[in-house]
């Protein structure tokens, strides 16, 4: 029995309109819910790939968070807004630090209001500093871990 690539096919045209798809379904649930445009939560997590992940450009060796230093990494960054709707999702290089990744999704979503929270990030004096440069973010809750 062969491999249906149906699947992968259509996994591929809807990453190539993954950016407007966001775009739309979040216009939508402002319009549906009444929502004012906020993002309060922005997170990171990453995931390892078994073998030497050649040909996927972002995969890169990294801190894994599941203490996988052997294996190439992919970061997935997501904002949501403050009724916990997706915002935006982008896919990052596993050797990322969280300061710039904020940087790069605050940069693409252009929303004016902005209030965040954050988990425990390793990083969060990076994050801190960026936020106090003028992106007109507050960062509450976590608790920022020492710096290994």
């Amino acid at each position: 029995m062969g491999y249906d690539f149906r699947l992968y096919q259509a996994s591929d045209q809807l990453w190539r309109h993954k950016e407007g798809l966001e775009q739309h379904l979040y216009d939508q649930e402002r319009s549906l819910f009444n929502l004012e445009e906020t993002i309060t939560l922005f997170d990171l997590t990453n995931t390892f790939f078994e073998g030497e992940a050649q040909g996927a450009s972002k995969a890169q060796r990294g801190r894994s968070k599941e203490k996988r230093s052997d294996c190439p990494l992919i970061t997935l960054g997501l904002v949501l807004d403050g009724s916990g709707f997706p915002r935006r999702s982008q896919l990052f290089p596993g050797n990322v630090s969280e300061p710039e990744s904020l940087e790069a999704m605050l940069g693409a979503l252009q929303c004016r209001k902005r209030s965040g929270c954050g988990d425990r990030c390793r990083h969060c004096n990076g994050v801190k500093h960026h936020l106090a440069q003028g992106a007109g973010l507050s960062l509450s809750g976590g608790k920022p871990q020492a710096q290994a």
